[in-house]
């Protein structure tokens, strides 16, 4: 049972990241390769706002903020007012956010603050990526955008490399909320516990019998649901979930339509990359193991979750991570840790032989 809780909480990081990938290919039919190098930051920019940074290294993460700020403002504001007149107000825009984000990484900044500036930060970091990189590719062959996304995954791991080095590093203890955390406690104390003194003091939830699950893991499963639960809310009862439905069906007769495409598909981006930065944070606080690689090795796993519960399909791509997740758990619990990895895509492959179009992925017939 331990080991399925397990499972659980991994496959919902999984499930998180695999929704990007899933809702930017519903739309534009490009795997974001560079996913997972946001996963990545989204982790990082924590770490960076909750430990004083030195200032050379504040300065070159807010020009890393303030380059993704002024790509994001004068996207959205050339739409809106003219050219020569979007330029100043975006500059304006970046400078000001600039200087009022620099306090925040040289000094400490409290945890949940820290959570919430970096899931915007991250998101701008989504929708700056898709404006220079991918959106003028948009009629160029598939290839092109291809590895397009492939290079912007290597040039993205290597800035993190050069901010916070190649070296594994981890959440400081002091810095982290004392609930997520996991006190060691003897076995004989847990049990004599009551329900509430569990909680507050031992951190951990007694499900039943002699199982437990750490409040932490607890906190990521809810964190996890209600972030799935929200993205459902906003794809089928929201303008805006309507139009990118709307966009994943036929983006020529969308726009025809009068919706604005481009519009949608930045706002996708956005909601993919706060939902990957939410994944980083949860995974950090989790695993301990921050280091500028744990984008790609994630971010490969959460692309065939996206694969085995069906591209393009949301439901499909939480489907998948779980059931990855939970792969790799069962494999362990097994004896068969060394082969964690290789269980989960033999999984995967075994799905796919069975049902090409994943497990809830619609096959699809050209008609000539």
């Amino acid at each position: 049972m331990d080991y399925l809780l397990i499972g659980l909480t991994k496959g919902g990081t999984y499930a998180l990241i695999a929704v990007g990938y899933t809702m930017v290919y519903g739309i534009i039919q490009l795997i974001n390769f560079a996913h997972g190098e946001i996963y990545m930051f989204g982790a990082f920019f924590v770490l960076a706002l909750i430990i004083p940074t030195p200032p050379p290294i504040a300065l070159a993460i807010c020009s890393i903020a303030g380059t993704t700020f002024l790509i994001t403002a004068y996207t959205f504001l050339k739409d809106r007012f003219s050219t020569p007149a979007s330029i100043p107000l975006s500059l304006g825009i970046t400078v000001i956010t600039s200087i009022a984000v620099y306090p925040l990484f040289v000094f400490s900044t409290p945890f949940y603050l820290a959570v919430l500036v970096s899931i915007i930060l991250t998101a701008c970091l989504g929708m700056s990526i898709e404006s220079i990189a991918y959106r003028p590719l948009r009629k160029a062959p598939r290839l092109a955008a291809l590895i397009t996304a492939i290079g912007m995954s290597l040039f993205l791991q290597n800035i993190a490399r050069l901010i916070w080095t190649a070296r594994t590093q981890s959440y400081p203890d002091q810095c982290i909320p004392s609930l997520l955390k996991t006190p060691v406690i003897s076995e004989q104390l847990l049990a004599r516990m009551g329900f509430f003194q569990l909680i507050l003091e031992g951190h951990r939830i007694h499900l039943f019998g002699e199982t437990y699950i750490t409040l932490l893991r607890f906190i990521i499963l809810v964190v996890t649901l209600l972030m799935m639960l929200a993205l459902h809310l906003i794809i089928h009862r929201t303008k805006i979930g309507k139009a990118m439905r709307a966009c994943a069906q036929d983006k020529v007769m969308a726009g025809l339509m009068g919706i604005d495409v481009n519009r949608v598909i930045i706002y996708t981006f956005a909601i993919g990359s706060a939902m990957g930065a939410v994944a980083g944070i949860l995974n950090g606080l989790a695993n301990h193991d921050l280091k500028p690689t744990m984008g790609y090795y994630i971010g490969v796993k959460a692309f065939a979750a996206a694969v085995l519960g069906g591209i393009g399909n949301v439901p499909g791509a939480m489907l998948g991570g779980f059931v990855l997740g939970i792969a790799e758990s069962l494999a362990v619990s097994l004896g068969l840790s060394r082969w964690m990895n290789g269980v989960a895509y033999a999984v995967m492959i075994s799905f796919i032989i069975l049902r090409p179009s994943g497990i809830l992925g619609k096959t699809t017939v050209k008609r000539a």
